[in-house]
C-alpha cells in the first residue's frame, strides 16, 4: 500500500517537472504562431485594398471598415457574396442565397454590420453596398409574419418587374436577389427626384427640364409597351444618375394587363393618395361606391398618365402636389369629387416652354374623365411638337 502511494506520488511529480520546461517551448510555439498570422495578416490582398478604398470612400469610419474584414462570421458571408454575386462577368441578373449556408435568419443582421444604412421603411429597409466593386442598393424586407403574404407579394411584383424591363434606359437595374430571405439588389443612382428638384428648382435650366421630361415619358412608355402598369408614379419613385438620366424604382404596386383587357385586377387598393387618379377614390375609402370591390380592384394605363401629370407640373414648377393641398389629401379629395376643375387655376410657368407643357400635357393628364386623358405615345408626340417649336 505504501509502495503504492509512493509510486503516484513519483509520477506526480515527473509530470510537474514535464509541464515545467515544456511551458517556455509552449510559449514559444504560440509566439511562432502570432507572428505568423500578423504576417499573414500584413499581406492584404489588391481586392481587400479596393474594397476598403469604396467603404471609406462611402463614409465608413475605420472601426467599421475593420470589422468587415475581422469578424469571422462576416467574412465568410462577404466570401459567399463574392462568389455568388460579385464575380459576376456576364453582368447578368442572379438568384442567389446569401445565407443558405447558415441555419438560422440571425446571420441576416450580420449582413447589415457592413452596409451602410440609406432608409428604413414600414416594409424595408434600405442599404449601400457594393456589387462587382461599385456601389449599389440592397433592399432588405423586413421579416414580418403579419405581413408574410403582403411582403411576399410586394418582393415578387418588384423581382418580376424589374426582370421583364431588364435593360430599358429609364428603369432601374435590377442585379441580383435572394427569393429565401427577401433580398433585392439594385444598381445605385446619385440623387433622388423630389430632393433633386427642391434643392436645384432656383438653377435648373429648361435644357435640364427638357431632359428630365423626356427621360420620365421614356420609362412610362417603357412600361406600356410591355403592359406594365406602374401604379406609384411620383417624385420619390424617380432617382437621377451622376448624369441626372431618370430611372423609375419601386415596383412593388405594379401589375401586368391581363390578356385581352385593358386593366389589371389587383385584389387589394395600391398607391399614393396625392398621385392617385380621382377614379380610384372609391378605392381607398374617399368616394362613396356602390361597388363592393369583391371582384378586384381595377387598375389602367391612364392612372399612370393622371400620376405623371403631377410630376411633370413639379419638374417645371416646383411645386408639388403635396404643397398643393397642403397635405391634406382629404381635402384634395373633396375637390375633385365635387368635380371641380382645379387643374385650371395652376399658376403659370414664367417661360414659354414652361407654359408649353403646363397647357398641353400637364392639364391633359390631370383631365377628372380618365377616358379623355392622353396616351404616352401621344404626350410624347406633343412634347416632341414643344421642342421643335422652342428651337
Amino acid at each position: 500500500m505504501i509502495k503504492n502511494i509512493l509510486n503516484i506520488k513519483r509520477i506526480i511529480f515527473k509530470l510537474l517537472i514535464i509541464l515545467f520546461f515544456a511551458q517556455p517551448l509552449l510559449g514559444m510555439e504560440e509566439q511562432k504562431t502570432e507572428k505568423k498570422s500578423r504576417k499573414h495578416h500584413k499581406h492584404v490582398s489588391r481586392e481587400e485594398r479596393e474594397t476598403r478604398k469604396q467603404l471609406e470612400k462611402m463614409g465608413y469610419t475605420k472601426e467599421q471598415v475593420e470589422l468587415f474584414f475581422s469578424e469571422k462570421t462576416v467574412e465568410l458571408e462577404i466570401k459567399e457574396i463574392k462568389e455568388i454575386i460579385w464575380d459576376n462577368p456576364d453582368n447578368k441578373i442572379l438568384e442567389f442565397n446569401v445565407f443558405e449556408k447558415f441555419e438560422n435568419l440571425s446571420k441576416l443582421y450580420q449582413l447589415t454590420e457592413y452596409l451602410k444604412i440609406v432608409s428604413s421603411g414600414g416594409e424595408k429597409n434600405i442599404y449601400a453596398g457594393l456589387f462587382n466593386g461599385q456601389e449599389c442598393v440592397y433592399l432588405i424586407y423586413k421579416q414580418d409574419k403579419q405581413l408574410k403574404d403582403t411582403l411576399e407579394s410586394r418582393f415578387n411584383s418588384e423581382v418580376n418587374m424589374l426582370t421583364e424591363l431588364q435593360g430599358c434606359e429609364n428603369i432601374i437595374k435590377l442585379l441580383g436577389y435572394d427569393q429565401k430571405n427577401k433580398i433585392i439588389v439594385l444598381e445605385k443612382c446619385k440623387y433622388n427626384l423630389k430632393d433633386y428638384i427642391y434643392k436645384n428648382m432656383s438653377t435648373i435650366t429648361v435644357e435640364q427640364q427638357q431632359s428630365l421630361i423626356k427621360n420620365m415619358l421614356n420609362g412610362i412608355k417603357e412600361m406600356h409597351d410591355r403592359n406594365i402598369i406602374h401604379n406609384d408614379i411620383k417624385p420619390d419613385n424617380m432617382v437621377l444618375n451622376d448624369d441626372l438620366k431618370i430611372k423609375f424604382i419601386d415596383f412593388g404596386f405594379a401589375c401586368k394587363l391581363d390578356e385581352n383587357k385593358d386593366f389589371c385586377n389587383l385584389t387589394k387598393p395600391v398607391g399614393s393618395h396625392f398621385y392617385l387618379a380621382p377614379e380610384y377614390y372609391s378605392y381607398v375609402g374617399f368616394t362613396e361606391s356602390k361597388n363592393d370591390f369583391d371582384d378586384g380592384y381595377k387598375y389602367y394605363k391612364s392612372g399612370d398618365i393622371y400620376s405623371l401629370g403631377w410630376v411633370i407640373y413639379f419638374v417645371i414648377s416646383g411645386k408639388s402636389v403635396t404643397d398643393l393641398f397642403k397635405n391634406s389629401f382629404p381635402e384634395m379629395a373633396r375637390v375633385f369629387n365635387e368635380g371641380y376643375e382645379f387643374v385650371d387655376e395652376l399658376e403659370k410657368i414664367d417661360n414659354e416652354f414652361g407654359n408649353n407643357i403646363l397647357e398641353q400635357i400637364v392639364k391633359p393628364c390631370l383631365n377628372l374623365n380618365s377616358e379623355d386623358r392622353p396616351t404616352i405615345y401621344k404626350i410624347i408626340e406633343i412634347f416632341k411638337d414643344i421642342n421643335s417649336s422652342e428651337d
